[in-house]
């Protein structure tokens, strides 16, 4: 079933994301290397520009399972940075 999603990673491990949507509902995304990784203007991206806490859009099938394999990876926002506890003293 075609599906697709918005959501912030809060894990990854090879192959597989976990992200989390706006409203708490976690999903696994799985991709190899078939799967289209894109930067926000468009442009190509690969695996390895992909990290926790980054913004991103997923297009793929749902599996029975509840895990999406994706097609499509677009990545949307980058984090927001952290600030250290010594640059706020």
């Amino acid at each position: 079933m075609n599906f697709t999603m918005e959501g912030r990673i809060s894990a990854l491990t090879a192959n597989k994301l976990t992200v989390s949507t706006e409203e708490n509902i976690v999903f696994h995304v799985l991709y190899d290397e078939k799967t289209e990784i894109r930067k926000k203007d468009g442009s190509p991206a690969t695996a390895k520009d992909l990290h926790v806490g980054l913004r991103v859009g997923v297009e793929g099938d749902l599996t029975e399972s509840g895990e999406i394999i994706a097609k499509r990876i677009e990545i949307q926002t980058e984090a927001p940075e952290r600030k250290s506890q010594t640059a706020l003293r």
